[in-house]
């Protein structure tokens, strides 16, 4: 069974890939909804049930990366991910999401959640 770090770190890979797929919406410290477009329903509905298929891997894994609580809604499009602005910065979500298509942006944000996963 995978321990704590390699989830997170496939929860992270997901984010990451699932980031190319969305846009914006709404963003305040602590929450971020994003609207998804049709290319990426699997991949959000994919990372919505890795974290709700198992309670305890939200209560562990994702609040050890700063994931509290996340919700893809399949009939709006909307994926609403709670988190811990002290883990996960307002400004790190910002960069992801305005820098999707550039490939060293992704690979700096991921290259930083998984300095902050190791850390955690």
């Amino acid at each position: 069974m995978p321990d704590v770090k390699t989830k997170a770190a496939s929860i992270v890979d997901s984010l990451i890939e699932l980031a190319e797929h969305t846009d914006m919406m709404q963003h305040s410290p602590g929450v971020i909804q994003l609207k998804i477009h049709i290319s990426g329903i699997i991949l959000a509905l994919n990372l919505n049930m890795k974290l709700k298929l198992n309670s305890d891997d939200l209560k562990t894994t994702g609040k050890n990366i700063g994931l509290l609580d996340v919700k893809a809604n399949k009939a709006s499009r909307l994926l609403t991910i709670v988190y811990d602005p002290e883990k996960i910065p307002f400004e790190l979500w910002e960069l992801l999401i305005k820098g999707k298509a550039n490939p060293k942006i992704r690979k700096l944000v991921r290259e930083e959640l998984f300095r902050r996963l190791q850390s955690g």
